[in-house]
């Protein structure tokens, strides 16, 4: 009996499958069944893996192009961001105005104008409502003053008619021996004369203390304006290094014209102040200057030392005169003074 051929009756067969029927004929049954089962299930493997490799791929690429799209956004936002950096400033629409200031011709516009005017108009009105009240103030102080100097007028006159009325020591003697009761009337009248002249005397002072305390308060409030003023007059004073220099130098130079430290102190107005001090300079830069010799045709005149010493003390009396007329006289006289005293002669 012949042996049978499997490969008889059959198609072609794949690789794996004669593979397999090879196997099989060295192989028990039951080791073939196993093996074959265990080729399937490898080959189940192999279908299962490819799908998750495949699926791993999809998933690098997805995240690939998240990473693309995430660097896309990321300079999207820069250039926004650079885009609103710069910011174009539109022309203003505002109207403008030309106005002069000194030798310029500036536009100017609407809005600072107005502002400037308000803040103008603002700064006009409390000026003007300072200057009202000080007024008002010095109304009421002149009022003050006024009914001040009428009640001392008043007193003095009780006082004189109460001092009069003070009979002699020889008039009480007769009239003790007269007249006892109208005696003793008589002085009773006279205690009582005695106490009211005790109390004008003392109502007297007390208005003359007043009248003395508004004027150190007047000297007070002067001589602040003084200083203020003078800052304007001589602004190098505002260094206080070179004020208190000055200062010194000009009491001394002062004293050398003449003046006393008391006629000194009496100074308070700024502007003899900066005539003083303008005179100093003056001569300062004068005595620096070289001195310039002239030829002379004929001898000098000789003049006697007894009238150069008068000539010069009474320079020095008519400096004083003048430095005097400066502090006793107020608007264009004090001008005047202070010009008087500049042209006498040191």
């Amino acid at each position: 009996m012949a042996e049978e051929n499997p490969l008889e009756g059959t198609s072609l067969l794949s690789t794996e499958s004669a593979v397999d029927i090879l196997l099989a004929q060295d192989t028990p049954e039951g080791d073939t069944v196993d093996e074959r089962e265990e080729l399937e299930a490898q080959d189940d493997e192999e279908v299962v893996d490819e799908p998750e490799a495949e699926a791993d791929e999809v998933e690098v690429e997805a995240e690939a192009e998240d990473s693309d799209s995430e660097d896309i956004d990321d300079d999207e936002a820069d250039e926004e961001e650079e885009t609103e950096e710069v910011i174009v400033e539109e022309p203003s629409t505002e109207p403008m105005h030309r106005i002069r200031v000194g030798d310029e011709e500036i536009d100017v516009p609407l809005s600072e104008l107005t502002n400037s005017y308000m803040r103008q108009s603002d700064y006009t009105r409390k000026t003007q409502q300072l200057a009202e009240q000080r007024k008002a103030a010095e109304a009421e102080l002149a009022n003050v003053q006024a009914q001040r100097k009428n009640y001392a007028d008043q007193l003095e006159v009780l006082e004189q008619s109460l001092n009069q009325g003070e009979p002699t020591q020889e008039y009480w003697e007769q009239l003790y021996t007269e007249d006892p009761l109208e005696y003793t009337r008589q002085k009773d009248l006279a205690r009582d004369r005695k106490d009211a002249l005790a109390q004008v005397a003392v109502e007297k002072q007390r208005v003359h203390d007043e009248h003395l305390a508004e004027l150190q308060a007047a000297a007070q409030k002067d001589l602040a304006v003084q200083h203020e003023r003078m800052k304007e007059l001589i602004p190098e004073w505002l260094n206080e290094e070179v004020a208190a220099k000055e200062k010194t130098e000009v009491v001394t130079y002062a004293q050398r014209q003449g003046f006393t430290p008391e006629e000194l102190q009496s100074v308070s107005d700024a502007r003899a102040v900066a005539m003083i001090r303008k005179a100093y300079l003056y001569d300062e830069l004068m005595s620096k200057k070289p001195a310039v010799t002239k030829k002379t045709k004929s001898a000098p005149k000789m003049i006697k030392t007894n009238a150069l010493k008068s000539k010069k003390q009474s320079s020095k009396r008519q400096r004083q005169k003048a430095l005097a007329n400066i502090s006793n006289k107020s608007g264009k006289d004090a001008m005047n003074a202070a010009v008087d005293f500049l042209l006498t002669d040191s």
